[in-house]
């Protein structure tokens, strides 16, 4: 590390939604059942407590983020999805 601080913030959420599929639980976060404030309460102290967590979930977040949800890997699966429906319709090219 070079003493600044990374674009990575870890964190805890509510498993809601699409969150569960888009976070991965103590890999990339802590996730949490919507209304649970003692087990949210409980993530956040984990996260303050235990500074190897917090980094390693910050860290793989971030990674996640440029490998899967970049431009480039929007733009690639967007690509993917088409010639999957061009396949579809006309068989093999």
């Amino acid at each position: 590390r070079t003493g600044r601080r990374s674009p990575s913030r870890e964190g805890t959420a509510t498993a809601v939604g699409g969150i569960p599929e888009l976070v991965k639980d103590e890999e990339e976060c802590l996730l949490v059942e919507a209304g649970n404030v003692p087990g949210l309460a409980n993530g956040i102290r984990r996260l303050i407590q235990d500074k190897a967590l917090s980094e390693r979930l910050g860290e793989n977040a971030h990674r996640r983020v440029l490998s899967d949800f970049s431009l480039n890997a929007q733009a690639h699966a967007t690509i993917q999805t088409y010639n999957r429906a061009l396949h579809a319709r006309n068989g093999p090219m």
